[in-house]
């Protein structure tokens, strides 16, 4: 039988040896100390080393005369994925992860002639590996703080429905939004514990459900999730995926898909900015406050940011007048630089910042508010009665306006928008007409540490957490 080199990231797990008694054996992608054995005589104790399971392994390819599958990349912390098969025909399958260099010396060599691609394996090869291999994912195990983030490994990756794609996910973000979710304040959330945050993600088809058409295998997308998307994998249905330029970073790609189509959305399908016109950015250091401020430049708008002292250079550096606020009056500062107030003000900020953005505004201005940062810091207000009043001060005889932005529901009622709006903006960064203000590049597992920094607003531009660095 031939030997053939496949490519995967990602473990396997023993599974469907049914010969013997023979059950399964799961291994984590982090330490071979987390192993389950459900047949110890075979693999041996959880403390046993990695010899031990080749040994069996080896003990299993003699006994039945299996032929091996190796994995070209999928290191994992020196680990390499290796699958165990036999052909099709045959009822013993069963796959496992071992030491790459371990199994070379004790299995022999590869012939060049079996270097091949999963896809031209003979067609009597059948791959078991992808029902059985598992993946990581983050948990809200309850509503709170950021320890209640927690890394579990799962056995089994999902499985796409009809209409779904699975996504190996590249990258995903850690966002205030995210942070929301995590206490559960977060507006129209009806998941409960355990699930996985994440908000937005882009990542790879990995596999197809049925009457999928819009997308192949290998093809990078992006989508807004609003949860799930801090795993490994994600099954998505494939109306809700935007194709992803070839060639772009990942973690410069996700950076748009909340962030900077909220700016965007928010500068010409709430506001109607035009160029010439001005505009105030509160939290303009922030994810969406750099977005805003460099799709303001690309606008052609006067701009006006307020940021703590530690982040002027930035606001300054990407086009905007920062305004200390904590030192300064915003309002008196606005009106004393422009006049008589900007025509648009962009906030998150909510409680008294709102009353005080309105009155930064001059004539035929408007309020776009996106956010309740002090209600969900704990610092007093009610969410329902501050989206009220925001609704209601479009009815004050002023000659102002107000909106509330809300990306979920804008998509909802134009998916079109969303789509049209992400695509346009991956064709600024291709273009390097924008760049995200990436603060931090962080790793799943870190995702909490992640919330702390995002919470105590300590971070320039944004966090993103890297899942799959390949």
């Amino acid at each position: 039988m031939t030997l053939a080199v496949i490519r995967s990231s990602s473990l396997l797990r023993v599974g469907d040896v049914p010969v013997e008694g023979h059950r399964s054996v799961l291994e984590s992608r982090r330490q071979f100390g987390h192993r389950q054995s459900h047949d110890p005589s075979i693999v041996g104790e959880r403390d046993r080393d990695v010899d031990d399971l080749v040994r069996g392994e080896q003990g299993w390819a003699s006994h039945f005369g299996t032929a091996v599958v190796f994995t070209a990349t999928g290191c994992y912390r020196c680990v390499r994925s290796v699958l165990v098969a036999r052909p099709a025909r045959s009822e013993n399958v069963f796959e496992t992860g071992i030491k790459m260099e371990t199994a070379v010396d004790r299995l022999g060599p590869l012939p060049t002639s079996a270097l091949r691609q999963p896809s031209d394996l003979n067609a009597e090869w059948k791959f078991h590996g992808e029902r059985d291999m598992g993946y990581r994912r983050v948990v809200i195990t309850e509503f709170g703080g950021p320890d209640v983030l927690e890394v579990v490994e799962e056995a089994v990756l999902p499985e796409p429905g009809p209409g779904e794609v699975r996504v190996k996910v590249q990258a995903t973000s850690a966002c205030f939004t995210d942070t929301m979710v995590r206490k559960g304040v977060y507006y129209g959330l009806k998941q409960k514990p355990p699930f996985s945050p994440g908000y937005d993600l882009v990542g790879v088809v990995d596999k197809l459900g049925e009457d999928v058409t819009k997308f192949e295998v290998g093809e990078a997308v992006a989508d807004l999730t609003v949860w799930g998307a801090y795993a490994e994998y994600i099954c998505r249905s494939e109306r809700s995926l935007v194709p992803v330029p070839a060639g772009l970073d990942p973690s410069e790609a996700v950076s748009l898909v909340l962030s900077y189509v909220t700016a965007h959305q928010m500068l010409h399908r709430s506001a109607h900015m035009q160029r010439g016109q001005s505009i105030l950015v509160h939290a303009a250091g922030g994810a969406v406050g750099t977005a805003l401020l460099q799709l303001g430049r690309l606008a052609g708008l006067q701009m006006y940011g307020t940021a703590s002292e530690p982040k002027h250079d930035l606001v300054a550096e990407l086009g905007a007048t920062p305004i200390d606020y904590r030192s300064e009056d915003f309002v008196a500062r606005v009106r004393a630089l422009t006049g008589q107030g900007v025509d648009a003000v962009f906030d998150a900020i909510g409680g008294d910042n709102f009353k005080r953005s309105l009155a930064s505004l001059g004539p035929g201005g408007k309020l776009v508010a996106y956010g309740f940062y002090d209600s969900a810091m704990g610092r007093g207000g009610s969410v329902p009665l501050e989206f009220m009043r925001v609704v209601l001060w479009n009815f004050l005889p002023n000659r102002r306006s107000t909106a509330f932005y809300q990306i979920g529901a804008l998509r909802k009622k134009h998916p079109d928008w969303f789509r049209e709006d992400l695509t346009a903006l991956f064709d600024l960064l291709v273009q390097g007409k924008i760049r995200p203000v990436i603060a931090k590049r962080m790793e799943l597992e870190e995702a909490a540490q992640a919330h702390r920094l995002v919470e105590q607003a300590a971070v320039q531009g944004r966090i993103v957490l890297v899942v799959d660095a390949n």
